[in-house]
């Protein structure tokens, strides 16, 4: 008998356990599409982020896509639920994007004018080589970001993560700061 009472306590234990580890909570939500990033799981990423856009088709992604983004790590910090909404604190490593591209801006425009008349010179093929090159390099400047994540509840009840305009200094720090680096340099660019 206290064996039989033993292994049902184990095994609701053990239920409760499996069930935090899930994407049921904010947590996990984040947690996963992390898991996903890295991995460059599109599905997996739409499904936790539906408002980030059409879902990619992986065959649709290049090397330096898959270099980026399984180079990005991350750690979840606190995490904060007011009814349908949550807030989820996390800290994004990941390649210096905006480094990477001022240097790639420089290469390129060097390149353009040593190759200037030169109807084979091939702009593109050399920013994509030269961008897979950089992303590549394990020696890539690093940047650590800490942001918080908005979430809420979908008609289903379950947590997602909310849209873009919502989590813009998330998206930035994914992107490893391109984001805000290109409205910067486009926003002078205009005033």
């Amino acid at each position: 008998m206290k064996r039989k009472i033993l292994s049902v306590v184990l095994a609701v234990i053990f239920m409760f356990a499996l069930a935090s580890c899930g994407a049921s909570d904010p947590k996990g939500v984040v947690d996963a599409y992390m898991k996903a990033c890295q991995k460059l799981d599109t599905e997996k990423m739409y499904e936790y982020f539906p408002g980030q856009g059409a879902s990619i088709e992986n065959d649709a992604l290049g090397e330096s896509d898959i270099d980026f983004f399984s180079r990005i790590t991350y750690e979840l910090g606190e995490t904060s639920v007011d009814g349908d909404k949550a807030t989820q604190k996390i800290q994004i490593t990941t390649v210096d994007m905006t480094t990477i591209m001022t240097e790639l801006v420089t290469e390129l425009t060097a390149e353009m004018l040593t190759n200037l008349g030169d109807s084979e010179f091939d702009s593109e093929a050399y920013v994509n080589e030269l961008l897979a090159e950089k992303l590549s390099n394990p020696d890539a400047k690093l940047i650590t970001t800490t942001v918080t994540v908005n979430l809420e509840k979908n008609s289903d009840g379950k947590w997602i993560i909310s849209s873009p305009d919502q989590n813009a200094e998330f998206l930035d720090a994914l992107s490893g700061g391109i984001v805000n680096s290109l409205t910067t340099t486009l926003g002078s660019l205009f005033e």
